[in-house]
């Protein structure tokens, strides 16, 4: 079984207090214990005291003890002595679920905040108007590579590339943050010559033909 319970009786003591509904009105002050294990690898054990009628074996519920055995109650608590280990678990376990759950939820915000600050989460209009700002050393962040624009005309727009790879088989660059210039090498050797009416259409990088290419992901204007 995954959980297992089991209860006891540890300690005893007679009582002065009669009752009613337990015959002969004697009863006795028992300390139980239970242990209740969960997968066999976590024990919670808990202590409690129980009055039970002598010759019927009842419970007599609390309402019922006067403050004589509720205090006689409390002495013979005091006098056992159980492991808080398994609870002990038990709180670091929620402690650490909580812990990540929290992890789990900001970074979900965090990554939903800094998605909808990249160029890719604007609308079209808001492209347009970010596209039409760009101009000579801005850098383009693409699904692949990282992008310095060298130079722009009514013919071409010239772009330098990075030799760092959005790509898990070179450096990864997180295409959802700011880019970092100083991490990037521009080779001025790698360079690409783009058509700039499909480069505004299209919003990216197109190195086949006006309807191919990497998608840009962000920009960053110096």
């Amino acid at each position: 079984m995954f959980i297992s319970s089991s209860e006891y009786d540890v300690l005893e003591t007679p009582i002065n207090q009669t009752f009613e509904r337990c015959k002969e009105g004697n009863a006795t002050l028992y300390v139980m214990q239970r242990d209740s294990g969960f997968l066999f690898l976590l024990t919670l054990r808990k202590k409690y005291a129980e009055v039970r009628c002598n010759l019927t074996g009842k419970k007599i519920p609390k309402r019922k003890w006067n403050d004589q055995t509720k205090a006689t109650a409390t002495a013979l608590l005091a006098q056992h002595k159980i492991s808080k280990t398994g609870w002990c678990i038990l709180y670091f376990l929620l402690a650490g679920l909580i812990t990540f759950m929290t992890y789990v939820v900001y970074s979900e915000i965090e990554s939903s905040n800094r998605y909808n600050a990249t160029f890719v989460s604007k609308t079209d209009s808001e492209k347009n108007i970010l596209l039409s700002k760009l101009g000579k050393g801005d850098l383009i962040k693409t699904t692949n590579f990282v992008y310095k624009i060298k130079s722009i005309s009514k013919a071409h727009i010239t772009l330098v590339k990075s030799s760092v790879v959005n790509s898990p088989n070179g450096e990864y660059v997180d295409p959802y943050i700011l880019i970092d210039e100083s991490k990037h090498a521009f080779n001025s050797e790698s360079q690409i010559s783009i058509n700039p009416s499909a480069f505004w259409k299209h919003h990216m990088i197109n190195r086949k033909s006006e309807y191919g290419g990497e998608l840009i992901i962000q920009i960053l204007n110096k």
